[in-house]
């Protein structure tokens, strides 16, 4: 009975010290699984930063994007309001070299109108002249 007792208590503690391991085993398992879910909240929320991130460069890239082509709208727009510029400049240096000759040929026009108009004055003093001189002189009469 004595050998049973030894038998029992020997198994007993045997028992006593698996229980204890299984506690620390268990313990440090809760502790592992606790730290898993530590990291998996913790990846979680860096998951989280890394969407919003990933958000923010997108809205960024948008924006760029938008603004690039706003930016070349203006340019394509400044293009065009300078060869409009350009062509209407080549309009006007044609008009002002036909405005040129215009004022030249009026102006050589006038020239010769200003030279006919002294011919004709000339002319006309000279035959007012005349008349005053017949209208002096007495009338000739002839015999017949």
């Amino acid at each position: 009975m004595c050998a049973e007792k030894n038998k029992l208590a020997t198994q007993l503690a045997d028992a006593r010290d698996s229980v204890a391991k299984h506690r620390i085993t268990l313990a440090k398992k809760e502790q592992h699984e606790a730290d898993l879910e530590s990291r998996i909240l913790a990846l979680g929320q860096e998951n989280a930063k890394l969407e919003e991130l990933a958000n923010e460069r997108s809205e960024l890239l948008g924006l760029e994007r938008e603004s690039a082509l706003r930016a070349e709208l203006a340019r394509d727009a400044v293009t065009r309001s300078l060869e409009s510029a350009e062509a209407e400049r080549a309009g006007l240096r044609d008009r002002e070299g036909t405005l040129r000759l215009d004022r030249e040929r009026l102006t050589t026009e006038n020239v010769r109108l200003h030279t006919e108009l002294a011919a004709v004055h000339a002319t006309q003093r000279h035959l007012e002249e005349t008349l005053r001189l017949a209208v002096l002189r007495p009338p000739e009469i002839s015999g017949g």
